[in-house]
This record gives C-alpha cells, structure tokens and sequence, in this order.
C-alpha cells in the first residue's frame, strides 16, 4: 500500500510535466539599421531593418526620464526573401522595453541607446509558441551615415 501511495504521489506531482518535450533556448542575432525619432523630450522611437538570425522590420517606441529608458514597447515581423525576390511574412514577436539608457547629444539628439533590456510577451504566425523570452539592443546614431541608426539586436526565446 505505501509502494501504490508513493508512486500516486510522484505521478501526481510530475504530472504536467510528466514526458512534456522542454526545447532549448536559442539566441538570435541581427544588426539594425534605422532612424529614430523624438516625437518629444521623453520619448523616442526606432523603426530598423533587421538582418540576420531573425530578418524583417524592427519598431520599437519607448519612454525616458533624462538618461534612463522608463518603459517602452517593441515588435519585430519576421520576413523571408524569396527566391523569386517577394517577401513573405512569416510572423512576428512583441514585447516591452523593461530599463536601458539614452546617451544624448548637446542639442537633445539621440547619440545612443544603451543596454536595452526587451522582454518577449507574445508571438504571432511562425513564433505563435513564444510567450516568453528576452533580448538587448545597443547602438549608436550616425547622422553621416544612411540610415543613421545602427547597432545589434540579440533575443532569446
């Protein structure tokens, strides 16, 4: 009777994750490419193409409080180039802009964004199984160089 009790016991609490399939992480990388503008003093917003592990259009809209990044929100559509050279839409990632800094210049331009910290909270088309997951962006504002924004953009989900 203890033996039948002990093994109810295990199977009770390992239960949902009895034979559930864990996939591992994977860390994606792409470098942006962009412009940023400032609506007003306390807020910014980043639209970039994005190159790499994950490719697409990259938007981000955040708010700041001097230097430091307050709260914010991102997304990013994935795309794939055809052979045939259309672009197809393979779906997209959203989350929110937890903390970060702006580096800004003597006249109020942006000169840098800084350890952005970007939480992952849904998934779309292709990525419809991401809820969670988490990333960083950096990067500088080159007002010589077309487009002006550039840097890299890491996540892992």
């Amino acid at each position: 009777m203890r033996l039948l009790s002990l093994v109810f016991a295990l199977t009770f609490l390992a239960g949902p994750h009895f034979g559930a399939r864990v996939l591992p992480e994977t860390t994606y990388t792409d470098s942006l490419a962009g412009e940023i503008a400032r609506p007003d003093s306390g807020s910014l917003s980043l639209t970039a193409n994005a190159s790499g592990g994950l490719p697409g259009a990259f938007t981000m809209s955040l708010n700041f409080n001097g230097t430091t990044i307050m709260d914010g929100n991102w997304q990013l559509i994935v795309k794939r180039r055809n052979s045939d050279d259309s672009v197809t839409e393979l779906g997209a990632l959203t989350g929110v802009v937890s903390s970060g800094t702006v580096n800004l210049n003597a006249d109020g331009s942006v000169a840098s964004l800084n350890s952005v910290q970007l939480q992952i909270t849904s998934g779309s088309g292709n990525y419809g199984v991401v809820a969670s997951g988490g990333g960083t962006l950096a990067g500088a504002v080159n007002g010589q160089s077309s487009p002006p924004f550039s840097g890299p953009l890491s996540l892992n989900f």
